[in-house]
């Protein structure tokens, strides 16, 4: 379990900090002032649908350690898009796919008995 939630808590934690070190005439300058609540907010949005998808895929379809190793995939993809972006709404999208990848990924952790 300790390696499931790593990830997110290295970077989740200094992600605020990250978007007011370049939000205004401060940094990229790529972020307005009330972006990190809508930040804040993609965990929500990214996780509320993709749980019930990816169980119901792994049930049916696939093995779910396939699974797993594909949406902890798309987690690092993501998070390398959120390093890349250059703008605000890039960021988020790619914010917004990390969490649709690694809401399920914590439930397959726990079905598969990591």
């Amino acid at each position: 379990m300790f390696l499931q939630y790593w990830p997110l808590s290295v970077w989740g934690v200094t992600v605020g900090t990250f978007i007011a070190a370049n939000t205004g005439t401060a940094g990229a300058q790529i972020f307005s002032a009330g972006f990190v609540g809508y930040s804040t907010a993609a965990g929500a949005i990214g996780s509320l649908l993709s749980p019930v998808v990816i169980g119901f895929l792994s049930d049916r379809y696939f093995a779910a350690q396939y699974l797993l190793a594909f949406l902890h995939a798309g987690c690092a993809f993501a998070a390398w898009g959120m390093y890349e972006s250059q703008t605000q709404v890039a960021f988020f999208v790619w914010m917004l796919i990390y969490y649709q990848c690694f809401g399920p990924a914590a439930a397959l952790t726990n079905k598969i008995g990591l």
